[in-house]
């Protein structure tokens, strides 16, 4: 009778620190990688913010040149349909307000290459589109911070 007590207690005295050891592992790696995932996400953020505020830029500075400057009006509107592709590229189609942001960019993209268009219309429509856009991309951010302050 003396070794079955004997034998739980070794066990015990194994099996305990291995449980331990195991949730230990397992706790590190999840904070492990959801902090890999947090700092991916911040860099995504940053990334689209800057990149909106660049296309934004160019849009402008587009719809204040010349059509008749064709070399340095489409060298800018490569930049700018680039800087597009970029950002459609960072969204998720599967997302409601990301496809608003791609379309509201998609517009501000035909308005500026709309030759039919007068400058004073030009500045009125391009700046309602730019405020749009703004407007999405503001929530769509906020909307990815709450993601990376819950931690998710």
């Amino acid at each position: 009778m003396e070794k079955e007590p004997l034998l739980l207690a070794i066990l015990d005295r194994l099996c305990i620190p291995i449980i331990v050891a195991v949730i230990t592992y397992v706790i590190a790696k999840k904070q492990i990688l959801n902090s890999g995932v947090t700092q991916f996400r911040q860099k995504w953020i940053d990334d689209l913010r800057n990149s909106i505020s660049i296309f934004i830029a160019q849009a402008e500075m587009i719809s204040m040149l010349d059509f008749d400057d064709d070399k340095q009006y489409f060298e800018n509107f490569q930049d700018l349909s680039q800087m597009q592709n970029k950002i459609e590229l960072m969204l998720n189609p599967l997302e409601e307000d990301h496809n608003q942001l791609i379309e509201i960019a998609n517009k501000i993209r035909e308005i500026i290459h709309d030759e039919n268009i007068d400058d004073d219309e030009l500045e009125e429509v391009l700046d309602k589109k730019i405020d749009e856009l703004l407007d999405i991309s503001k929530a769509v951010l906020k909307k990815e911070w709450i993601v990376i302050k819950q931690g998710r």
